[in-house]
């Protein structure tokens, strides 16, 4: 079941983005068959190809793995917001978490000094 539902997962990422399994095996430095082999659940990836399939796909292996349903975007405080991004590209994931980090840079910055203006909460984030 855990093979299936990681081939699952690899193949709906692999198709979302227009790749055939030589492309999206090329990405990950294994052959096609193999992520053939994944895909069905024949084989499991080592865990250094999972590090490179998540790094491809922009998630945590928790998340790739099913360990994680959800990636977390949590706020200060005790409010927390969930989002489901499986169905995102790996662009928009790294666009979330961008807006996070610009978000709590500027959290950082007003209570050090009072409101910052938006470039200087940016310029903080990037650093």
């Amino acid at each position: 079941m855990y093979e299936f539902d990681l081939g699952l997962k690899i193949k709906s990422y692999r198709l979302s983005i227009n790749l055939t399994q030589a492309q999206f095996g090329e990405r990950i430095g294994v052959s096609g068959a193999a992520v053939s082999f994944y895909e069905t659940g024949t084989r499991t990836p080592s865990h250094r190809v999972l590090v490179r399939i998540a790094n491809v796909m922009g998630v945590s292996i928790d998340s790739l793995l099913g360990k994680a349903a959800f990636d977390p975007v949590s706020l200060p405080a005790a409010n927390t917001v969930t989002l489901d991004i499986t169905n995102l590209t790996a662009e928009q994931r790294r666009i979330i978490q961008r807006t996070a980090e610009i978000f709590e840079a500027s959290n950082r910055l007003q209570q050090d000094s009072g409101p910052p203006a938006p470039e200087e909460a940016e310029a903080q984030a990037q650093e």
